[in-house]
Protein backbone atom coordinates (compact mmCIF):
# COMPACT_ATOMS: atom_id res chain seq x y z
CA UNK A 1 0.00 0.00 0.00
CA UNK A 2 1.54 3.16 -1.11
CA UNK A 3 -0.30 5.01 1.88
CA UNK A 4 -2.24 4.31 5.13
CA UNK A 5 -4.58 7.02 5.51
CA UNK A 6 -5.28 8.52 9.17
CA UNK A 7 -8.79 8.32 9.06
CA UNK A 8 -12.16 7.55 10.48
CA UNK A 9 -12.09 3.39 10.48
CA UNK A 10 -15.16 2.28 8.67
CA UNK A 11 -15.25 -1.24 7.85
CA UNK A 12 -15.01 -0.69 3.40
CA UNK A 13 -12.20 1.75 4.49
CA UNK A 14 -9.05 1.36 4.70
CA UNK A 15 -6.54 -1.69 4.59
CA UNK A 16 -5.84 -1.48 8.58
CA UNK A 17 -9.88 -2.04 8.65
CA UNK A 18 -9.55 -4.79 6.88
CA UNK A 19 -7.14 -6.57 9.10
CA UNK A 20 -9.10 -5.03 12.20
CA UNK A 21 -12.11 -6.94 11.18
CA UNK A 22 -9.90 -10.32 10.44
CA UNK A 23 -9.91 -9.88 6.66
CA UNK A 24 -6.21 -10.39 4.71
CA UNK A 25 -8.00 -10.95 1.30
CA UNK A 26 -6.78 -8.03 -0.19
CA UNK A 27 -3.42 -8.58 0.64
CA UNK A 28 -3.08 -12.34 0.16
CA UNK A 29 -4.68 -11.28 -3.67
CA UNK A 30 -2.23 -8.69 -4.15
CA UNK A 31 0.93 -10.98 -3.33
CA UNK A 32 0.38 -13.58 -6.08
CA UNK A 33 -0.77 -11.24 -8.41
CA UNK A 34 2.56 -9.58 -7.95
CA UNK A 35 4.14 -13.03 -8.33
CA UNK A 36 2.43 -13.18 -11.52
CA UNK A 37 3.58 -10.13 -13.11
CA UNK A 38 6.96 -11.16 -12.15
CA UNK A 39 7.04 -14.63 -13.69
CA UNK A 40 5.71 -12.68 -16.90
CA UNK A 41 8.31 -10.38 -16.97
CA UNK A 42 11.14 -13.00 -16.79
CA UNK A 43 10.00 -14.43 -19.71
CA UNK A 44 10.78 -11.02 -21.38
CA UNK A 45 13.87 -10.61 -20.18
CA UNK A 46 15.60 -14.07 -19.31
CA UNK A 47 12.79 -15.86 -21.70
CA UNK A 48 12.32 -15.41 -25.53
CA UNK A 49 8.89 -14.26 -25.33
CA UNK A 50 8.72 -11.82 -28.24
CA UNK A 51 10.97 -14.35 -30.74
CA UNK A 52 8.08 -16.64 -30.61
CA UNK A 53 10.18 -19.99 -30.93
CA UNK A 54 8.20 -21.54 -28.17
CA UNK A 55 4.76 -22.32 -27.23
CA UNK A 56 4.27 -22.05 -23.74
CA UNK A 57 5.96 -19.04 -23.34
CA UNK A 58 2.85 -17.22 -25.08
CA UNK A 59 0.68 -19.74 -23.71
CA UNK A 60 1.33 -18.37 -20.21
CA UNK A 61 2.21 -14.64 -20.74
CA UNK A 62 -1.07 -14.87 -22.13
CA UNK A 63 -2.85 -16.48 -19.36
CA UNK A 64 -1.37 -13.72 -17.04
CA UNK A 65 -2.21 -10.88 -18.94
CA UNK A 66 -5.84 -11.42 -19.30
CA UNK A 67 -6.16 -10.72 -15.41
CA UNK A 68 -3.49 -9.77 -13.35
CA UNK A 69 -3.25 -5.86 -14.51
CA UNK A 70 -6.54 -5.70 -14.58
CA UNK A 71 -7.41 -7.06 -10.69
CA UNK A 72 -4.03 -4.93 -9.34
CA UNK A 73 -6.13 -2.21 -10.81
CA UNK A 74 -9.37 -3.08 -9.09
CA UNK A 75 -7.42 -3.77 -5.60
CA UNK A 76 -6.17 0.08 -6.11
CA UNK A 77 -9.23 1.15 -6.39
CA UNK A 78 -10.66 -0.50 -3.27
CA UNK A 79 -8.02 0.91 -1.53
CA UNK A 80 -8.63 4.47 -2.30
CA UNK A 81 -11.74 4.76 -0.80
CA UNK A 82 -12.58 7.61 1.51
CA UNK A 83 -12.55 11.29 1.71
CA UNK A 84 -9.32 13.15 -0.06
CA UNK A 85 -8.94 15.14 3.22
CA UNK A 86 -5.12 17.39 2.74
CA UNK A 87 -3.15 15.19 4.68
CA UNK A 88 -4.62 12.51 2.62
CA UNK A 89 -3.55 14.39 -0.64
CA UNK A 90 -0.24 15.28 0.81
CA UNK A 91 0.39 11.56 1.14
CA UNK A 92 -0.20 11.30 -2.24
CA UNK A 93 2.18 13.44 -3.28
CA UNK A 94 5.07 12.19 -1.47
CA UNK A 95 3.90 8.61 -1.66
CA UNK A 96 3.50 8.55 -5.22
CA UNK A 97 4.86 11.29 -7.13
CA UNK A 98 8.69 11.64 -5.71
CA UNK A 99 9.08 7.73 -5.98
CA UNK A 100 7.56 7.85 -9.74
CA UNK A 101 10.20 10.69 -10.51
CA UNK A 102 13.15 8.83 -8.47
CA UNK A 103 12.13 5.30 -9.96
CA UNK A 104 12.19 6.75 -13.76
CA UNK A 105 15.15 8.35 -13.26
CA UNK A 106 17.17 4.96 -11.89
CA UNK A 107 15.17 3.29 -14.84
CA UNK A 108 16.57 5.24 -17.63
CA UNK A 109 19.88 5.24 -16.27
CA UNK A 110 19.68 1.56 -15.72
CA UNK A 111 18.02 0.97 -19.01
CA UNK A 112 20.55 2.38 -21.55
CA UNK A 113 24.05 2.25 -19.06
CA UNK A 114 26.44 4.95 -18.37
CA UNK A 115 26.16 7.25 -21.32
CA UNK A 116 22.63 8.24 -20.51
CA UNK A 117 23.20 10.19 -17.05
CA UNK A 118 23.47 13.58 -19.19
CA UNK A 119 19.90 12.67 -20.60
CA UNK A 120 18.10 11.49 -17.67
CA UNK A 121 15.97 13.74 -17.38
CA UNK A 122 14.39 13.75 -20.57
CA UNK A 123 11.93 10.64 -20.03
CA UNK A 124 9.89 11.37 -17.14
CA UNK A 125 6.77 12.34 -17.90
CA UNK A 126 6.44 9.22 -19.87
CA UNK A 127 7.38 6.96 -17.36
CA UNK A 128 9.77 4.01 -18.15
CA UNK A 129 9.38 0.18 -17.35
CA UNK A 130 6.85 -1.26 -14.86
CA UNK A 131 6.06 2.92 -13.51
CA UNK A 132 3.64 3.19 -15.93
CA UNK A 133 1.37 1.80 -13.12
CA UNK A 134 2.46 4.44 -10.74
CA UNK A 135 2.20 7.09 -12.98
CA UNK A 136 -1.65 5.74 -13.63
CA UNK A 137 -2.29 5.46 -10.28
CA UNK A 138 -1.63 9.23 -9.59
CA UNK A 139 -3.94 10.26 -11.93
CA UNK A 140 -6.72 7.46 -10.87
CA UNK A 141 -6.58 9.05 -7.33
CA UNK A 142 -7.41 12.82 -8.77
CA UNK A 143 -10.45 10.90 -11.15
CA UNK A 144 -12.00 9.49 -8.31
CA UNK A 145 -13.33 11.63 -6.06
CA UNK A 146 -15.60 12.88 -8.93
CA UNK A 147 -16.56 10.27 -10.57
CA UNK A 148 -17.43 7.97 -7.94
CA UNK A 149 -19.43 10.86 -6.41
CA UNK A 150 -22.20 9.38 -8.79
CA UNK A 151 -23.88 6.44 -7.55
CA UNK A 152 -22.29 3.27 -8.25
CA UNK A 153 -23.97 1.93 -11.48
CA UNK A 154 -23.79 4.81 -12.91
CA UNK A 155 -20.38 5.73 -12.38
CA UNK A 156 -19.54 1.93 -13.37
CA UNK A 157 -21.28 3.03 -16.40
CA UNK A 158 -19.28 6.16 -16.82
CA UNK A 159 -15.62 4.33 -16.57
CA UNK A 160 -16.49 1.89 -19.15
CA UNK A 161 -18.04 4.45 -21.68
CA UNK A 162 -14.73 5.96 -21.21
CA UNK A 163 -12.40 3.21 -21.59
CA UNK A 164 -14.44 1.99 -24.50
CA UNK A 165 -13.99 4.96 -26.71
CA UNK A 166 -10.70 6.90 -25.31
CA UNK A 167 -8.96 4.67 -27.67
CA UNK A 168 -9.94 6.62 -30.46
CA UNK A 169 -8.23 9.74 -28.79
CA UNK A 170 -5.11 9.08 -28.20
CA UNK A 171 -1.86 8.54 -30.64
CA UNK A 172 1.28 6.10 -29.69
CA UNK A 173 2.70 6.99 -25.97
CA UNK A 174 0.18 10.01 -24.74
CA UNK A 175 1.81 11.76 -22.41
CA UNK A 176 1.49 10.73 -18.89
CA UNK A 177 -0.04 7.14 -20.06
CA UNK A 178 -3.71 9.04 -20.28
CA UNK A 179 -4.30 5.91 -22.70
CA UNK A 180 -3.91 3.56 -19.90
CA UNK A 181 -5.29 5.80 -17.49
CA UNK A 182 -8.70 5.28 -19.01
CA UNK A 183 -8.39 2.12 -20.66
CA UNK A 184 -8.09 0.16 -16.73
CA UNK A 185 -10.18 2.99 -15.43
CA UNK A 186 -13.39 0.95 -15.10
CA UNK A 187 -11.39 -2.09 -12.78
CA UNK A 188 -10.38 0.93 -10.39
CA UNK A 189 -13.75 2.08 -10.47
CA UNK A 190 -15.56 -1.24 -9.84
CA UNK A 191 -12.88 -1.62 -7.13
CA UNK A 192 -13.78 1.78 -5.44
CA UNK A 193 -17.04 0.77 -5.32
CA UNK A 194 -17.59 -2.75 -4.36
CA UNK A 195 -18.22 -3.19 -0.49
CA UNK A 196 -16.63 -5.18 2.38
CA UNK A 197 -19.77 -7.31 2.36
CA UNK A 198 -19.42 -8.23 -1.56
CA UNK A 199 -15.68 -10.06 -0.54
CA UNK A 200 -16.84 -11.46 2.84
CA UNK A 201 -19.76 -12.81 0.37
CA UNK A 202 -16.73 -15.20 -1.51
CA UNK A 203 -15.98 -16.48 1.74
CA UNK A 204 -17.71 -19.72 1.05
CA UNK A 205 -15.95 -23.38 0.73
CA UNK A 206 -18.07 -23.78 -2.11
CA UNK A 207 -16.89 -20.79 -4.31
CA UNK A 208 -13.15 -21.39 -3.32
CA UNK A 209 -13.80 -24.89 -4.90
CA UNK A 210 -15.57 -23.83 -7.85
CA UNK A 211 -13.14 -20.82 -8.36
CA UNK A 212 -9.77 -23.05 -8.06
CA UNK A 213 -11.71 -25.33 -10.49
CA UNK A 214 -13.06 -22.44 -12.83
CA UNK A 215 -9.35 -21.18 -12.76
CA UNK A 216 -7.18 -24.60 -13.45
CA UNK A 217 -9.37 -24.98 -16.21
CA UNK A 218 -9.29 -21.83 -17.53
CA UNK A 219 -5.30 -22.28 -17.24
CA UNK A 220 -4.94 -25.24 -19.33
CA UNK A 221 -7.50 -23.97 -21.81
CA UNK A 222 -5.41 -21.07 -22.62
CA UNK A 223 -2.20 -23.25 -22.67
CA UNK A 224 -4.15 -25.82 -24.95
CA UNK A 225 -4.88 -23.32 -27.56
CA UNK A 226 -1.48 -22.09 -27.80
CA UNK A 227 -0.25 -25.21 -28.47
CA UNK A 228 -2.89 -26.20 -30.80
CA UNK A 229 -2.06 -22.84 -32.42
CA UNK A 230 1.41 -22.23 -32.49
CA UNK A 231 2.93 -21.97 -36.02
CA UNK A 232 6.53 -21.08 -35.06
CA UNK A 233 8.41 -17.94 -35.25
CA UNK A 234 7.33 -17.01 -38.49
CA UNK A 235 5.03 -13.89 -37.80
CA UNK A 236 3.66 -13.55 -41.13
CA UNK A 237 2.34 -16.67 -40.60
CA UNK A 238 -0.11 -15.65 -37.53
CA UNK A 239 -1.56 -13.09 -39.57
CA UNK A 240 -3.45 -15.37 -42.01
CA UNK A 241 -5.89 -15.54 -39.76
CA UNK A 242 -6.96 -14.44 -36.31
CA UNK A 243 -7.62 -17.61 -34.33
CA UNK A 244 -4.27 -18.17 -33.00
CA UNK A 245 -2.11 -17.43 -30.07
CA UNK A 246 -0.06 -14.55 -31.37
CA UNK A 247 -3.18 -12.50 -31.85
CA UNK A 248 -5.07 -13.19 -28.14
CA UNK A 249 -1.68 -12.22 -26.85
CA UNK A 250 -1.52 -8.81 -28.51
CA UNK A 251 -5.24 -8.57 -27.87
CA UNK A 252 -4.84 -9.26 -24.04
CA UNK A 253 -1.48 -7.26 -24.34
CA UNK A 254 -2.90 -3.93 -25.93
CA UNK A 255 -6.95 -4.00 -25.64
CA UNK A 256 -6.62 -2.23 -22.00
CA UNK A 257 -3.74 -0.22 -22.30
CA UNK A 258 -3.30 1.54 -25.55
CA UNK A 259 -4.64 3.27 -28.23
CA UNK A 260 -6.95 2.00 -30.92
CA UNK A 261 -4.37 1.04 -33.98
CA UNK A 262 -5.21 3.59 -36.60
CA UNK A 263 -5.69 7.23 -36.89
CA UNK A 264 -8.99 8.98 -37.00
CA UNK A 265 -8.09 10.39 -40.41
CA UNK A 266 -7.05 6.92 -41.68
CA UNK A 267 -11.01 5.61 -40.54
CA UNK A 268 -12.00 5.59 -43.97
CA UNK A 269 -9.39 3.24 -45.05
CA UNK A 270 -9.37 1.19 -42.17
CA UNK A 271 -11.78 -1.67 -42.24
CA UNK A 272 -14.10 -1.74 -38.67
CA UNK A 273 -12.07 0.94 -37.34
CA UNK A 274 -15.46 2.85 -35.76
CA UNK A 275 -15.82 -1.03 -34.00
CA UNK A 276 -12.84 -0.98 -32.78
CA UNK A 277 -14.22 -0.76 -29.52
CA UNK A 278 -16.49 -4.01 -29.41
CA UNK A 279 -12.61 -5.77 -29.12
CA UNK A 280 -12.00 -4.29 -25.65
CA UNK A 281 -15.20 -4.70 -24.62
CA UNK A 282 -14.70 -8.58 -25.81
CA UNK A 283 -11.90 -8.71 -23.91
CA UNK A 284 -13.02 -7.10 -20.60
CA UNK A 285 -15.72 -9.69 -20.65
CA UNK A 286 -13.19 -12.48 -20.87
CA UNK A 287 -10.55 -10.46 -18.25
CA UNK A 288 -13.54 -10.48 -15.26
CA UNK A 289 -14.22 -14.32 -16.19
CA UNK A 290 -10.42 -14.90 -15.40
CA UNK A 291 -10.22 -12.10 -12.35
CA UNK A 292 -13.46 -13.48 -10.48
CA UNK A 293 -12.27 -17.08 -10.81
CA UNK A 294 -8.54 -16.07 -9.32
CA UNK A 295 -10.52 -13.59 -6.63
CA UNK A 296 -12.86 -16.23 -5.50
CA UNK A 297 -10.04 -19.03 -4.44
CA UNK A 298 -7.99 -16.30 -2.62
CA UNK A 299 -8.22 -17.37 1.02
CA UNK A 300 -9.69 -14.63 3.52
CA UNK A 301 -7.33 -15.62 6.58
CA UNK A 302 -3.99 -14.62 7.06
CA UNK A 303 -1.45 -16.65 5.35
CA UNK A 304 2.06 -16.57 5.67
CA UNK A 305 2.84 -13.60 2.73
CA UNK A 306 -0.21 -11.57 3.74
CA UNK A 307 2.18 -9.15 5.04
CA UNK A 308 4.12 -8.57 1.54
CA UNK A 309 1.34 -8.40 -0.17
CA UNK A 310 0.15 -5.32 1.61
CA UNK A 311 3.73 -3.99 0.15
CA UNK A 312 3.31 -4.66 -3.42
CA UNK A 313 4.56 -1.36 -4.65
CA UNK A 314 8.28 -2.32 -3.79
CA UNK A 315 8.89 -5.16 -5.73
CA UNK A 316 6.29 -3.79 -8.51
CA UNK A 317 9.10 -1.37 -8.94
CA UNK A 318 12.45 -3.10 -7.88
CA UNK A 319 11.68 -5.83 -10.14
CA UNK A 320 13.41 -4.70 -12.68
CA UNK A 321 16.64 -4.57 -10.35
CA UNK A 322 15.51 -8.11 -10.13
CA UNK A 323 15.29 -9.03 -13.12
CA UNK A 324 18.20 -7.64 -15.01
CA UNK A 325 20.79 -8.76 -11.89
CA UNK A 326 19.15 -12.43 -13.05
CA UNK A 327 20.02 -11.72 -16.74
CA UNK A 328 23.72 -10.66 -15.88
CA UNK A 329 23.83 -13.76 -13.72
CA UNK A 330 22.51 -15.74 -16.02
CA UNK A 331 25.01 -14.37 -19.19
CA UNK A 332 28.27 -14.84 -16.52
CA UNK A 333 26.82 -18.33 -16.19
CA UNK A 334 25.85 -19.52 -19.62
CA UNK A 335 26.81 -16.93 -21.96
CA UNK A 336 23.52 -16.30 -22.93
CA UNK A 337 21.62 -13.49 -21.15
CA UNK A 338 18.49 -15.59 -21.76
CA UNK A 339 17.43 -19.12 -20.93
CA UNK A 340 18.30 -21.62 -24.13
CA UNK A 341 15.38 -22.98 -25.86
CA UNK A 342 15.16 -26.54 -26.72
CA UNK A 343 18.03 -27.47 -24.53
CA UNK A 344 17.42 -30.93 -21.89
CA UNK A 345 18.33 -28.55 -19.23
CA UNK A 346 15.72 -25.63 -20.37
CA UNK A 347 12.53 -27.26 -18.26
CA UNK A 348 14.51 -27.76 -15.01
CA UNK A 349 15.90 -23.87 -15.04
CA UNK A 350 12.41 -22.58 -15.94
CA UNK A 351 11.43 -24.52 -13.10
CA UNK A 352 13.75 -23.28 -10.68
CA UNK A 353 13.19 -19.79 -11.91
CA UNK A 354 9.55 -20.03 -11.67
CA UNK A 355 9.98 -21.74 -7.70
CA UNK A 356 12.16 -18.85 -7.22
CA UNK A 357 10.17 -15.69 -8.10
CA UNK A 358 7.78 -16.22 -4.95
CA UNK A 359 10.67 -16.17 -2.77
CA UNK A 360 12.14 -12.94 -4.42
CA UNK A 361 8.74 -10.85 -4.35
CA UNK A 362 8.94 -11.75 -0.51
CA UNK A 363 12.38 -10.65 -0.30
CA UNK A 364 11.59 -7.35 -2.16
CA UNK A 365 9.04 -6.48 -0.19
CA UNK A 366 10.25 -7.73 3.40
CA UNK A 367 10.99 -5.63 6.49
CA UNK A 368 14.58 -5.13 5.35
CA UNK A 369 13.65 -3.96 1.82
CA UNK A 370 11.38 -1.29 2.69
CA UNK A 371 13.98 -0.05 5.37
CA UNK A 372 16.62 0.33 2.96
CA UNK A 373 14.62 1.87 0.08
CA UNK A 374 13.30 4.38 2.43
CA UNK A 375 14.79 6.94 0.42
CA UNK A 376 12.75 6.08 -2.66
CA UNK A 377 9.08 5.04 -1.40
CA UNK A 378 8.94 6.84 1.46
CA UNK A 379 10.75 9.78 1.34
CA UNK A 380 10.32 11.85 4.65
CA UNK A 381 13.81 13.18 3.70
CA UNK A 382 11.68 15.74 0.99
CA UNK A 383 9.16 16.62 3.78
CA UNK A 384 11.93 17.43 6.04
CA UNK A 385 13.45 19.89 3.21
CA UNK A 386 10.25 21.81 2.63
CA UNK A 387 9.92 22.31 6.32
CA UNK A 388 7.11 19.82 6.89
CA UNK A 389 6.65 20.05 10.90
CA UNK A 390 5.25 16.76 11.26
CA UNK A 391 6.83 14.18 8.63
CA UNK A 392 6.17 11.07 10.72
CA UNK A 393 2.37 12.15 9.95
CA UNK A 394 2.85 11.15 6.50
CA UNK A 395 5.56 8.06 6.64
CA UNK A 396 5.13 4.66 6.38
CA UNK A 397 6.33 3.45 9.88
CA UNK A 398 5.06 5.48 12.87
CA UNK A 399 8.64 6.63 13.26
CA UNK A 400 9.64 8.81 9.71
CA UNK A 401 13.31 7.66 8.95
CA UNK A 402 16.22 10.46 10.05
CA UNK A 403 18.20 12.19 7.12
CA UNK A 404 21.49 9.51 7.94
CA UNK A 405 19.18 7.00 7.24
CA UNK A 406 17.88 8.22 3.88
CA UNK A 407 21.27 9.12 3.16
CA UNK A 408 22.41 4.99 3.96
CA UNK A 409 19.17 4.20 1.46
CA UNK A 410 20.34 6.53 -1.10
CA UNK A 411 23.88 4.92 -1.21
CA UNK A 412 22.76 1.69 -1.44
CA UNK A 413 20.32 2.50 -4.45
CA UNK A 414 22.88 3.78 -6.10
CA UNK A 415 25.69 1.00 -4.97
CA UNK A 416 22.95 -1.64 -6.33
CA UNK A 417 22.41 -0.23 -9.28
CA UNK A 418 26.00 0.14 -9.96
CA UNK A 419 26.57 -3.19 -9.54
CA UNK A 420 23.94 -4.17 -12.07
CA UNK A 421 25.72 -1.68 -14.15
CA UNK A 422 28.82 -3.11 -13.89
CA UNK A 423 28.10 -7.43 -14.40
CA UNK A 424 26.39 -6.02 -17.95
CA UNK A 425 28.98 -3.63 -18.58
CA UNK A 426 26.74 -0.66 -18.76
CA UNK A 427 24.79 -2.04 -21.67
CA UNK A 428 20.69 -1.73 -22.00
CA UNK A 429 19.22 -4.54 -19.88
CA UNK A 430 17.08 -6.17 -22.42
CA UNK A 431 19.78 -7.20 -24.70
CA UNK A 432 17.70 -10.07 -27.04
CA UNK A 433 14.54 -7.80 -27.69
CA UNK A 434 14.10 -9.55 -31.18
CA UNK A 435 11.72 -7.88 -33.85
CA UNK A 436 8.52 -9.67 -32.99
CA UNK A 437 6.70 -8.07 -36.52
CA UNK A 438 5.12 -5.09 -35.24
CA UNK A 439 8.37 -3.34 -33.75
CA UNK A 440 10.43 -1.86 -36.21
CA UNK A 441 13.83 -3.23 -35.50
CA UNK A 442 15.76 0.29 -36.63
CA UNK A 443 14.17 2.14 -33.43
CA UNK A 444 17.45 2.74 -31.06
CA UNK A 445 14.64 2.61 -27.63
CA UNK A 446 12.48 -0.24 -26.81
CA UNK A 447 10.69 2.08 -24.99
CA UNK A 448 9.38 3.84 -28.35
CA UNK A 449 7.11 0.63 -28.72
CA UNK A 450 3.92 -0.08 -26.55
CA UNK A 451 4.60 -3.76 -26.69
CA UNK A 452 7.67 -3.37 -24.94
CA UNK A 453 6.71 -1.16 -22.09
CA UNK A 454 6.72 -3.96 -19.34
CA UNK A 455 2.91 -4.41 -17.61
Amino acid sequence: MLWQPRVACRPWLTLPCLRAAGLYWIDNARYWLETFVIMKHTMVYVGTLYTWNTWWQPGLASFFETFMMPMFCACSGYLSKGTPTADRCLRVLFRAWVPFVIVNIFYNWIDTGWEVMRGTYTNVLNSLEVSWFLCCWIQWRLLLPYICALPPSVAITVAYMLSWFSGYWFDSEPTFHQDEVLGFFPYVVTGYVVQLEHIRALDKPWIRRFSAGLFWCLFVATMTFAKVTYLGAGVDNYNLNHANIYNYYWMVRDYNRSYYYGEVDNASTTPGYWSFWTVRATGQVITWLFGLAFFGMVPHTKQVYSEWGCNTIYPYCLQVWYLKLLSDVLHIVTGSSTIPVHTWYATPMWLLNFAIVPFANAAMASRFMRKWTCFVFNPTWAMRLLMFAQPDKYSEADCAPDMRTHAISFCGFVGATLVVLWLSGGVACIKNAADCGRIPTELNSIHEHVPFRLA
